[in-house]
């Protein structure tokens, strides 16, 4: 018999884990990016506008374009609103002040991407400043007597028109509260905090929901039995935007919104739906339409999100 004696005090390695929560598997995120805006209203040809056309003044606006046909300008109104687009589509609603829940599982390739679009906005300004002088002087003869010097800043104002900001928070919960209250106002306050927490958790999924609805009603109307032989258009464009609404869902419920089981269900079955069918099946195969729109008219009724 093998009388080797056992260390009753060896120590046993254990794995602490802590389930995720969405202040763990999520961060709050404000982007806020501005640019000149270079209609103005032009009161005196208003007030010209107004007399010779016997109108009360209130009744009658009108704007001129301080720099128009300004490629340098439009660079940079292009660049913003395709940023924030791609920032909305990798985040999601959270409160009326602009700040919007990030999953963290994208949030080091959202640091990437926002960093070079940032450097990609202040070159383009750089670019817009070099021009300005040249933009005014084309302005000056686009406008005629239209045109005035005192609408133009200098540079540097024009400069401090632009912004480019990112900002982070951390997802709070109600054990962060560190006040100077005690007993039922601390519990009034932290009960406070939860339905505001949880309101803007349910607006955030009420997004979501509400995208991938849309998303399978426009399938749907491409897809209606019409009178007649015409059918309705299909783009090639149909199936990429059926992919990022998924991918967008799948965003949603692999980080904040897990414990959504019909909306995961949904889309498992919606992307399985979708696996083999092209835009091409889709314009010339019957049997095709018909499988895909009794699919979608089946994952409705039967998942409720």
């Amino acid at each position: 018999m093998n009388n080797t004696a056992i260390n009753t005090n060896a120590t046993i390695n254990t794995i602490n884990y802590t389930a995720p929560t969405l202040s763990t598997s999520a961060i709050l995120v404000t982007l806020n990016m501005g640019s000149w805006g270079t209609l103005k209203n032009d009161k005196k040809s208003a007030e010209k506008i107004a007399a010779d056309n016997n109108a009360d003044i209130k009744a009658v606006s009108t704007k001129k374009n301080l720099l128009p046909d300004c490629d340098e300008l439009k660079a940079i109104t292009s660049l913003i609103a395709e940023t924030r687009r791609w920032f909305n589509s990798i985040s999601f609603v959270w409160n009326d002040d602009g700040q919007r829940l990030m999953p963290m599982m994208v949030y080091t390739d959202f640091v990437a991407e926002i960093t070079r679009s940032e450097s990609e906005f202040w070159t383009l300004v750089d670019a817009l400043i070099a021009a300005y002088a040249q933009k005014q002087y084309n302005a000056q003869i686009q406008l005629g007597g239209l045109h005035n010097p005192d609408d133009y800043p200098d540079t540097a104002t024009v400069r401090s028109k632009f912004k480019f900001n990112v900002d982070y928070a951390p997802v709070p919960e109600s054990g962060h509260f560190v006040v100077d209250l005690q007993g039922q106002a601390r519990d009034e306050l932290v009960q406070q905090f939860n339905r505001s927490s949880q309101s803007k958790l349910a607006a955030s999924l009420a997004e979501v929901c509400e995208e991938f609805r849309k998303c399978l009603g426009h399938l749907l109307s491409k897809l209606e039995d019409k009178d007649g032989d015409k059918q309705t258009r299909i783009h090639a464009s149909l199936i990429p935007n059926i992919r990022k609404v998924i991918d967008r869902v799948r965003l949603a419920t692999s980080t904040c919104f897990e414990d959504n089981a019909d909306l995961k269900a949904a889309v498992d079955g919606f992307e399985n739906l979708m696996s083999n069918i092209s835009v091409d099946a889709l314009k010339h195969n019957e049997g095709a339409r018909i499988q895909v729109r009794e699919g979608v008219n089946n994952l409705l009724s039967k998942f409720d999100f």
